[in-house]
């Protein structure tokens, strides 16, 4: 059987008018009109009382890596790996040296993780059971971020509760069937 990647997307969005944003419970006496100095910055004034709000699109992706794993991804470990500066000294005579630092990530709470383009952060999934022939270190796919930010909404919005994985750029869950996130 042949091996296939499949992938599914959706553009689902959550819709906010600027009356909802501008005119709390508390107090409906305010008008539209009034409100719009004060969450001008959140968004865009394109026509009287029309608000284009500032919004991100968000993207998740599932990846159930059954690399080279007769047991459906059981035996796949996931590491960070962040570049390092060597200290200059007798090894580093011209203080250009880095390295690669790779540290597992052995709990979900710890595989809750942020890009770092100032580290070139990249994290690798390999199985260790397996060793590719010509390197002979086990084989890795690695999953390689681009510079995005997490969530911009505040964590006490409606948008930051449902939208929770969208909090981290990475949420590794270790292969645990039945774990959406």
């Amino acid at each position: 059987m042949k091996p296939k990647i499949e992938f599914a997307y959706g553009l689902p969005g959550i819709r906010c008018s600027s009356e909802e944003i501008c005119l709390p419970l508390s107090r409906p006496h305010y008008s539209m009109a009034s409100c719009f100095g004060f969450h001008k910055a959140a968004g865009t004034l394109v026509m009287p009382y029309v608000n284009a709000q500032h919004h991100q699109h968000m993207f998740c992706v599932r990846i159930d890596p059954a690399i080279d794993d007769k047991n459906g991804g059981k035996d796949v470990v996931i590491t960070e790996v962040n570049c390092e500066p060597v200290p200059p000294g007798p090894k580093n005579p011209y203080a250009n040296a880095f390295y690669a630092k790779e540290q597992p990530l052995l709990t979900v709470k710890e595989a809750q993780r942020d890009i770092s383009p100032a580290h070139n952060r990249v994290w690798k999934l390999t199985n260790p059971s397996c060793l590719n022939p010509i390197t002979k270190k086990p084989v890795s796919y690695k999953l390689m971020p681009h510079a995005s930010p997490p969530l911009m909404a505040h964590s006490e919005s409606l948008v930051a509760k449902k939208g929770y994985f969208a909090t981290k750029n990475l949420w590794y869950s270790g292969g645990s069937l039945g774990r959406a996130w």
